[in-house]
């Protein structure tokens, strides 16, 4: 799943039954303010989480195998 692009657009996750949702890869590239939010549920990535710009907020991201984090990602607060 990848979350990028300029747009002032951001993603929530919330209210998911479970609690979780799961996704193989990841990637976030959403520009300053923007990003991916969830409320108290769990995002899980099973394959390689990539953070290259914008924010994550709320619950928790759980990273099972890899993380790329670059250098212009400089608001993945509150994550991994």
């Amino acid at each position: 799943m990848v979350f990028g692009g300029a747009s002032t657009i951001s993603a929530y996750v919330s209210d998911i039954s479970s609690g979780v949702i799961t996704f193989n890869n990841m990637t976030i590239n959403k520009t300053a303010n923007t990003g991916v939010y969830t409320s108290d549920d769990r995002i899980v990535v099973t394959g390689t989480l990539t953070l290259t710009d914008g924010q994550i907020g709320g619950g928790t991201v759980e990273a099972q195998a890899g993380v790329t984090l670059a250098s212009t990602s400089t608001e993945a607060t509150g994550c991994c």
